[in-house]
């Protein structure tokens, strides 16, 4: 191999080291221990299989058409790893230093600039498997709050005695 081909080579699998693809197709688990993705580059280019790589305690699954960062392991475009992706489809516009997790259906948790602002896109929001919540500050709720099946907007209490008294404070 002459001097100016081992040179191109090398050029080939540098400029070939990092890209950008886009999602064709995402698939469950199915115990293989990091996410599988489609791969679509151009019109005539398609991998299977390839390992989404992502950071520790964050997890996604990408829509299809979504953009994927490729890098080419070794130059080598048989062995590729997308290591993030974005979807132009879904952008939020955050001002400088905000962060927000977020979705296709309008759910986010959005850390602002004046606070934090947890929004369920019309979907129930669930707190599970905590034995306690404990809130160091004051709550307040815009309509009603429910124990059990008790309003404490519109209960009521029975049995009581008419008069113009007013009860103590609760006793611990």
């Amino acid at each position: 191999m002459s001097e100016s081909t081992a040179i191109d080579r090398a050029y080939q699998r540098i400029v070939g080291l990092v890209g950008m693809a886009r999602i064709a197709a995402t698939r469950a688990l199915e115990g293989k221990g990091i996410r599988r993705v489609q791969l679509r580059f151009d019109e005539t280019e398609i991998q299977d299989d390839r390992p989404l790589a992502q950071h520790y305690g964050f997890a996604s699954r990408p829509k299809v058409g979504a953009d994927a960062v490729v890098v080419s392991v070794r130059g080598e475009r048989s062995a590729v790893i997308v290591i993030a992706t974005n979807d132009r489809r879904h952008q939020i516009e955050l001002a400088e230093g905000e962060v927000i997790l977020h979705d296709d259906q309008g759910q986010k948790v959005h850390l602002k600039r004046d606070g934090i602002e947890i929004d369920g896109g019309g979907k129930q929001v669930t707190i599970r498997n905590a034995p306690k919540l404990l809130a160091e500050t004051l709550i307040e709720s815009t309509v009603d709050v429910k124990v059990g099946n008790v309003s404490l907007k519109d209960h009521v209490h029975i049995n009581t005695q008419p008069g113009a008294g007013v009860s103590g404070i609760p006793q611990q």
